[in-house]
């Protein structure tokens, strides 16, 4: 587990030390920085992304996203959300020899 950041170069800065299966990420970060890029980078890195937000209409550059989280969200969707996508993450992992 590695986190939080603020902005996307700091999340760029944990990346570059080591990739993460699976990474949440707000669309709005610090000081109104949007986070699609940052999404981007993530997913182009095999990490499959989970996006936080409270905008009630997303953008359609999040076509490479996981899971949508939608705030205020509850611990229960919170678990099910990440177990959904370990999940997803693990079957593709056995599709590809991985152990």
């Amino acid at each position: 587990m590695a986190g939080p950041v603020a902005t996307a170069a700091e999340a760029q800065a944990l990346i570059a030390e080591r990739i993460p299966d699976i990474a949440f990420a707000d669309i709005k970060l610090q000081e109104g920085e949007l986070a699609y890029n940052l999404i981007d980078y993530l997913h182009q890195r095999g990490s499959r992304v989970v996006v936080i937000s409270g905008y009630a209409v997303l953008s359609q550059r999040l076509w490479n996203v996981a899971a949508i989280l939608q705030k205020p969200f509850s611990e229960t969707d919170l678990l099910a959300t990440l177990l959904r996508v370990m999940s997803d993450l693990l079957s593709r992992s056995d599709q590809v020899g991985v152990c």
